[in-house]
C-alpha cells in the first residue's frame, strides 16, 4: 500500500508527464491544423472537433490510475481551452467522444470523469461567450484565473465519488491539481493565443497587400518596385500601358529596353548611382513603343525600409507627361516667335526714331539761325535717348529689361560726341549695374540727356571751371539705395545765376526733367555751392 506522500509524488509526476504530452500534441496540432480554430464554417469545425477528441482519448490512454476505476489526466485542460478558443461545435464533439470513451472504461470514478469532461468544456464555452476583446489578446493573468476556475470545479466534481473514498481522493489530488493544471492551462492558452496573433498579423498583411494590389491595379500612374540593387520586381498594369512593355519583360533590368535609346545610358547611370548610394531617384525620360510612339514620363522613386531601418528596395511611379511636354514645346515655340517679333518691333522703332533724327539733321543744315539749330540739336538728343533704349532691348537677351549702366554709358558718349567743341571737358561716370524695364529706362534716359546736355552747353561758357584744379568736369553718378534709384549730374562750372532757383526755372529742359520725375513718383533737387549738382531720386518698382 502506498503512503499519502508517496502517492502525491507519483500523482504529481504523472500529471507532469500527461501535461507534457498535452502540450506536445497541441504543438503538433498547431502546426498541422493552422487555420482551423478561427474558420467558422461547419466544414472545418467538425474535423477540429474530431482531432480534439482524438487528443483527449490519447491523454486518457496514458492517464494515472489512483484506484480501480479512478483515473486522472489532463483532459479538463484540453476541453476547457477547446471551449475557450475553438467554440461550441468542436468542443461539443470532443466532449461527446471523450465522455463516451470514459463511460466505456467504467469504474467507480466514471460519473466524476464524465462530469469533469462536461463542466470543463461548458466552462470554456461560457468564458468565451462572456469575455470581451479578442482571444489573441488573452493575458497570462486571465489564463491563470481561467485555469484555477476550471479546476476548482473539477475538484468539486469529487462529490460524485463514493462517500468511502471521496475525502481521501480529494486530499491526495487537490494540491497537485491546483499547482499543475492552471499553469498548464495558461501555457496551452498562450500557445493558442500566439497562433491567433500570428494569424491576425498574416491576415492583416494579406489584406494590406490585397489593398495595395487593388490600388496599384486601378492607379492612373505607373507603379513599380525594385529590390535593394535596383532590379525591378513588380510593375502595375498602368506602368505596362505607359511603357508599352509587358510585366514579365519589365522585370530585372528588362525595363531599360523600352527606354528611348537617346535617354537609355544616361538614365541607367543615374539609376545605378542612386541605387548604389541609397538615394531617391528623379528623372524625366522617354519610352519608345514598338510602333514608334514616343511617351514622355516623369519618374520618381523613393526608398523602402524595414522595421530596423534597413533599405529593402525602392517603390516608385511614372507619370505620362507627353501632353505637358507637347504643351511646353508649343509655348516655347510661341515664345520664340514672340521674342523674334518683339525684337523686330524694337528694331523698327529704333530705325524709325533714327529716321526722324536723320530728318532733323537735314533740317539743322538748313537752319538759318543758331537758336533754331540749337533747338533741333536738343530735340535730336531727346529722340536719340529713346532710340538707344530700343536698340539696347533689341541687342539684349532679355526683351523686357536693359542694363542701366551700359545704356547710360552709350548715351553719354553720344552726347559727348555731339558737342565736339567741348572735347576738353573731362567726363566721369559711375553707374550702378542694375536692370530696369522700359517704363524706367526711357524717362531716365530723357532726364539724363537733359541734365548732361545742359551741363555741356551752359556750365562752361568760357571753357574753364569755376573751382577745383581748373579742368572742366562733368560727373554722372547713378546709385541704388533702399529701393530708391538716385541719378546725379554734377559739374564744376559757373552754376545757376545768383538769383536763380531750380524750382522757378522755366526752361523746356528743366520742365521736362520735373515732369518726368513726377511721372516716376520722384523728386528733383539742386545741392552744393560750387558748380551745379542736380539730383533726381525715385523708388524702383518691386520685382
Amino acid at each position: 500500500m502506498l503512503f499519502p506522500v508517496q502517492m502525491n509524488k507519483i500523482f504529481f509526476l504523472q500529471l507532469i508527464f500527461n501535461a507534457s504530452m498535452l502540450l506536445s500534441l497541441a504543438i503538433i496540432y498547431d502546426l498541422l491544423a493552422i487555420r482551423r480554430h478561427h474558420d467558422r464554417s461547419l466544414l472545418h469545425q467538425v474535423p477540429s472537433g474530431l482531432i480534439i477528441s482524438l487528443v483527449g482519448i490519447i491523454l486518457m490512454l496514458f492517464s494515472w490510475q489512483m484506484a480501480p476505476g479512478i483515473i486522472f489526466d489532463t483532459r479538463s485542460i484540453l476541453l476547457g481551452v477547446s471551449g475557450l478558443y475553438f467554440g461550441a461545435i468542436p468542443t461539443a464533439i470532443a466532449m461527446t467522444a471523450t465522455a463516451v470513451y470514459r463511460g466505456c472504461t467504467g469504474g467507480m470514478g466514471m460519473i466524476m470523469g464524465i462530469a469533469v469532461i462536461l463542466t470543463s468544456g461548458v466552462f470554456g464555452i461560457a468564458w468565451r461567450r462572456m469575455r470581451r476583446g479578442q482571444l489573441a489578446d488573452l493575458t497570462w493573468r486571465e489564463l491563470i484565473g481561467f485555469g484555477l476556475a476550471v479546476h476548482l470545479v473539477m475538484l468539486l466534481c469529487t462529490i460524485f465519488l463514493p462517500g468511502t473514498i471521496r475525502w481521501q481522493v480529494l486530499k491526495n489530488i487537490a494540491l497537485p491539481v491546483m499547482l499543475v493544471y492552471p499553469a498548464v492551462t495558461a501555457m496551452l492558452g498562450k500557445l493558442m493565443a500566439g497562433r491567433l496573433k500570428r494569424e491576425r498579423t498574416h491576415r492583416q498583411l494579406r489584406e494590406s497587400e490585397e489593398k495595395y494590389q487593388n490600388l496599384a491595379s486601378v492607379s492612373p500612374v505607373g507603379i513599380f518596385r525594385t529590390d535593394v540593387g535596383g532590379r525591378t520586381t513588380y510593375v502595375n498594369p498602368m506602368w505596362c500601358e505607359i511603357s508599352g512593355l509587358d510585366a514579365g519583360a519589365a522585370l530585372g533590368d528588362g525595363w531599360l529596353q523600352a527606354v528611348h535609346p537617346s535617354d537609355r545610358e544616361l538614365l541607367r547611370q543615374g539609376w545605378e548611382d542612386a541605387a548604389r548610394a541609397h538615394l531617391p531617384s528623379m528623372a524625366d525620360y522617354r519610352f519608345l513603343h514598338a510602333d514608334g510612339k514616343v511617351v514622355w514620363v516623369m519618374g520618381r522613386a523613393t526608398l523602402e525600409k524595414d522595421s530596423a531601418g534597413q533599405v529593402t528596395g525602392y517603390v516608385g511611379t511614372i507619370t505620362d507627361i507627353s501632353e505637358r511636354r507637347q504643351a511646353e514645346e508649343i509655348v516655347r515655340a510661341s515664345l520664340k516667335e514672340k521674342e523674334i517679333l518683339l525684337k523686330e518691333v524694337h528694331h523698327r522703332v529704333k530705325n524709325n526714331l533714327m529716321t526722324i533724327i536723320g530728318l532733323i539733321k537735314m533740317q539743322e543744315k538748313k537752319a538759318a539761325e543758331a537758336t533754331e539749330n540749337t533747338l533741333l540739336l536738343e530735340l535730336e538728343g531727346r529722340i536719340r535717348s529713346m532710340a538707344m533704349v530700343h536698340e539696347s532691348l533689341y541687342k539684349s537677351d532679355n526683351l523686357a529689361r536693359i542694363d542701366l549702366r551700359q545704356y547710360i554709358k552709350g548715351m553719354v558718349l553720344h552726347i559727348q560726341a555731339q558737342f565736339k567743341t567741348a572735347c576738353n571737358i573731362r567726363l566721369e561716370m559711375r553707374a550702378v549695374g542694375i536692370d530696369v524695364g522700359l517704363d524706367i529706362a526711357v524717362p531716365c534716359g530723357l532726364i539724363l540727356n537733359e541734365l548732361i546736355t545742359n551741363a555741356f552747353k551752359h556750365a562752361f561758357p568760357e571753357g574753364g571751371a569755376d573751382g577745383g584744379d581748373g579742368t572742366p568736369e562733368v560727373k554722372v553718378v547713378t546709385a541704388a539705395q533702399d529701393g530708391t534709384l538716385i541719378l546725379t549730374v554734377a559739374d564744376n562750372g559757373v552754376g545757376f545765376p545768383a538769383s536763380g532757383d531750380l524750382g522757378e526755372t522755366q526752361t523746356l529742359g528743366l520742365n521736362l526733367v520735373r515732369m518726368l520725375s513726377q511721372q516716376l513718383r520722384g523728386r528733383v533737387e539742386s545741392i552744393g555751392k560750387t558748380g551745379t549738382v542736380i539730383r533726381v531720386q525715385f523708388p524702383l518698382p518691386v520685382k
